[in-house]
């Protein structure tokens, strides 16, 4: 049940930080900044998105670990 629970987590957290470019993507189209400026903000947005990403799901798989460790 708990694993269950850790995983609909990371999955939600996924969706969140998956929609971080996109709200760059949005701020870009309304206040006209240049295109360079926004492509360079969307990739650095896309990278530290996949690092977030990583570094949930290697928590959720410690912490998962500890606790079947544990019992």
């Amino acid at each position: 049940m708990l694993c269950v629970i850790n995983i609909y987590l990371i999955q939600c957290m996924h969706l969140y930080i998956s929609l971080i470019p996109l709200l760059i993507t949005l701020l870009h189209i309304f206040f006209y900044i240049p295109l360079s400026s926004f492509i360079f903000t969307l990739l650095r947005s896309i990278r530290y998105s996949n690092l977030a990403y990583f570094l949930i799901t290697q928590y959720a798989c410690i912490s998962l670990f500890k606790q079947n460790k544990n019992k």
